[in-house]
């Protein structure tokens, strides 16, 4: 359709998924099991399926067993250019204390800043 667009992508920018697979680090795991720094900066936001690693129970994943045969289930971006930026998101119903906060943006959002 032609619209510019932010990415904000639930697997990689969403700070309020843990940082690590620990019981005790907080966060929700319904996108993804687990968002640190290096995947926040690793993220390819033109190439959509390059990013799949492992679902949200760490269980590898493949882009073969994702796209299928000649990539039939993983299209190609028709217009990577209207990509025009990419967004962090912290969903903070659960974040009580400034620590908190603190806590599950950085250091992700300094790779999100150096990668967008």
């Amino acid at each position: 359709a032609g619209y510019k667009v932010i990415m904000g992508q639930a697997t990689h920018t969403y700070f309020d998924h843990p940082s690590e697979p620990d019981p005790e680090e907080r966060g929700f795991y319904w996108a993804t099991r687990t968002t640190d720094a290096h995947k926040t900066f690793f993220f390819q936001p033109e190439h959509l399926w390059n990013n799949v690693a492992i679902d949200r129970m760490g269980s590898p994943l493949t882009l073969d067993g994702i796209c299928g045969e000649n990539d039939k289930f993983c299209p190609e971006l028709t217009k990577p250019e209207n990509i025009v930026g990419m967004q962090g998101h912290l969903w903070a119903e659960t974040v009580r204390t400034m620590d908190q906060l603190h806590y599950m943006v950085f250091p992700r959002l300094v790779a999100l800043a150096e990668r967008a």
